[in-house]
């Protein structure tokens, strides 16, 4: 994730001549900072990757300290910068919340109807029975419905940015650890299905994507947040009795 190319400005790879010199030297550091911060993330030993991630995100926010200065990088590198400034205490759980807002990234989910928590004996948490969450991913607004460990609907206003984006909705599969439905069972209301991987007609096998014009986001701006690092990931984490991923 940290690995993708860098763009200096928009419409502009970091290579053109039309960049000006100081943008050309500040988005090299940033492109070597962040492999760096790629590359301690892949150390197996976790006090010493905690250490070397923590002194990398050090140095990007060495290079730019404020949340306005990383606004105008693409949204992943915006990402990255979040978890920097968040890393060195420059910013608070209200400031992130709200940068994310102004930006359209992250995913942010609240559990309007909790699902039933079980831990496992080998340290494992399910969540089993009927849930229900409001979800805001990256801008597209939706309503997700679940049982136990599958999907069973996904409610948005529109569908068209949703369909530009398996890729978003896989991610918020993924967080919320759940699966597609394959149940099959005909819905009226259905417009798509999504597979797991991909969108396909209302007859096919998966979670039913249906419509809802009138549906409402309702916002959460202090909901507390930690900085996890594990091996491969760096994250910021939304705290409570289901955490999940808000930047990764």
């Amino acid at each position: 994730r940290f690995l993708e190319p860098v763009v200096g400005a928009p419409g502009l790879r970091l290579g053109s001549r039309n960049l000006p010199l100081d943008v050309k030297r500040d988005a090299v550091l940033r492109e070597r900072m962040e492999s760096q911060l790629s590359l301690s993330l892949a150390i197996p030993v976790a006090d010493e990757r905690v250490r070397l991630a923590t002194e990398c995100l050090s140095n990007l926010c060495d290079l730019r300290s404020r949340v306005e200065e990383w606004e105008d990088c693409p949204r992943w590198e915006f990402e990255v910068g979040l978890l920097a400034l968040f890393s060195c205490d420059l910013v608070t759980t209200e400031e992130v919340h709200a940068a994310i807002k102004r930006k359209g990234a992250g995913i942010k989910i609240l559990f309007t109807k909790e699902q039933k928590r079980v831990d496992k004996e080998n340290g494992e948490i399910m969540w089993t029975g009927d849930g229900e969450a409001l979800v805001d991913a990256e801008g597209i607004k939706m309503r997700i419905k679940m049982r136990d460990d599958r999907i069973t609907s996904v409610t948005v206003k529109e569908f068209r940015k949703l369909r530009e984006r398996p890729d978003l909705l896989i991610e918020v599969f993924r967080r919320l650890n759940s699966g597609a439905d394959k149940s099959g069972s005909m819905l009226v209301d259905c417009v798509a299905r999504f597979s797991g991987t991909m969108f396909c007609a209302p007859s096919g096998i998966g979670t039913p994507i249906k419509i809802d014009e009138y549906l409402e986001m309702i916002h959460t701006e202090s909901d507390p947040l930690e900085l996890k690092i594990r091996e491969g990931s760096c994250s910021l984490v939304v705290k409570g009795r289901r955490e999940y991923n808000l930047v990764h």
